[in-house]
């Protein structure tokens, strides 16, 4: 059996897993045994007594499994969201206003549109703010 395994949580469920399983195979033994030990009173009851302490055990290491599954999970999502950084000037998310690359040889751009005033407006993004020409508010 390999323990080369990537985080503690994956160690932690492969040993609840294991666990659970033993405590499974331990409560059928107990009940195959206590099949045969009718009439036998201290170990029948020393028999249920070990049933019902594998069944609890076996209750808690299932938990464990869930438990560490949702590490496993969440770590997952996690090495999923971290991604390499990007070059300077670059972003994943979007920027407040696009900017241009210029290529090689090209002129180069003003910092900001050279709009006429006639079509600001078709050339604006709403805000929620905007005003017409006169400095009133649009509706």
């Amino acid at each position: 059996m390999s323990l080369k395994l990537k985080s503690v949580s994956e160690h932690m469920h492969a040993f609840h897993k294991a666990a659970h399983a033993n405590h499974l195979e331990a409560i059928a033994n107990h009940e195959d045994a206590l099949s045969k030990a009718a009439g036998s009173e201290p170990h029948e009851k020393f028999l249920k007594a070990e049933i019902a302490r594998h069944t609890a055990m076996a209750a808690h290491h299932e938990a464990g499994m869930a438990e560490c599954a949702k590490a496993i999970e969440a770590e997952s999502l996690q090495k999923r969201s971290e991604a390499e950084p990007l070059p300077e000037g670059f972003s994943r998310v979007a920027p407040d206003r696009p900017r241009a690359i210029p290529r090689t040889g090209q002129r180069e751009l003003p910092a900001t549109a050279q709009v006429d005033a006639r079509f600001q407006k078709m050339v604006s993004v709403e805000t929620g703010e905007e005003t017409d020409l006169t400095g009133a508010p649009t509706i």
